[in-house]
């Protein structure tokens, strides 16, 4: 229309360059909500959610200078590379990837004046790293015999996931350890620090790089395998 709306459709029939047989138009006015069932109107399928919006912006086309990569890397507290990490990016784009042998994910072309969510998540192999030494540790910390170094021992120590350590870190990581369940009932076998990134405002012309750290649940001394 004078106001560059797109308000008419051809919605059926059958033309080609040397002939018209018929063709079926109409006004998406009368379209959204004439049909008695989903699949005889638009309005289920432009709107969704029913919001009641009855008008939607056009799309600025995106300009060269704007595309641009994002480029990630997941290692564990050691700088190793993390493998078959599941990364989910929504935001302006939806999108799943899983991480290379060396850890590294990347998104090729977004445009830059976008935001993107990034989430890591790994569940395999609960029981990676986790042996009786682990326990012990946990054990020594709360006891204040000998305290945790670092930060990400306190999240890996965590495996009820509820931001305290206790007895019962100790309980669930035991049962895990003797076979008595299989996966930990409230936490994936990898948490990860940040658990998210948002990023938006990207720079032109250059990559924008993220990183994520990958703790094992469970295992304070480091000798979960990465890979696995």
């Amino acid at each position: 229309n004078q106001d560059g709306y797109l308000v008419g459709q051809l919605h059926g029939g059958t033309a080609g360059c040397e002939a018209t047989n018929n063709a079926y138009v109409g006004r998406l006015a009368k379209s959204w909500n004439l049909g008695a069932t989903p699949q005889g109107r638009l309005k289920d399928w432009l709107d969704p959610d029913q919001t009641g919006q009855v008008r939607i912006p056009s799309i600025r086309n995106i300009d060269a200078a704007d595309i641009t990569d994002i480029h990630g890397l997941v290692t564990d507290p050691e700088g190793n590379p993390v493998k078959n990490v599941m990364v989910k990016v929504t935001g302006s784009i939806d999108k799943s990837m899983v991480t290379s042998d060396d850890g590294t994910f990347e998104l090729i072309g977004v445009n830059r004046n976008g935001e993107y969510t990034v989430t890591p998540e790994k569940k395999e192999n609960p029981t990676n790293g986790l042996n009786a030494l682990d326990l012990v540790a946990i054990q020594k910390h709360l006891l204040g015999k000998d305290t945790f170094d670092f930060e990400w021992q306190f999240i890996a120590a965590d495996a009820t996931n509820n931001n305290e350590l206790s007895v019962g870190d100790i309980v669930v990581l035991l049962r895990l350890l003797l076979g008595k369940i299989q996966v930990l009932p409230s936490s994936p076998s990898w948490r990860f620090d940040p658990p998210q990134m948002t990023i938006s405002a990207l720079p032109q012309g250059e990559p924008a790089e993220v990183q994520f750290m990958g703790i094992k649940i469970g295992d304070l001394n480091g000798t979960a395998d990465p890979k696995k």
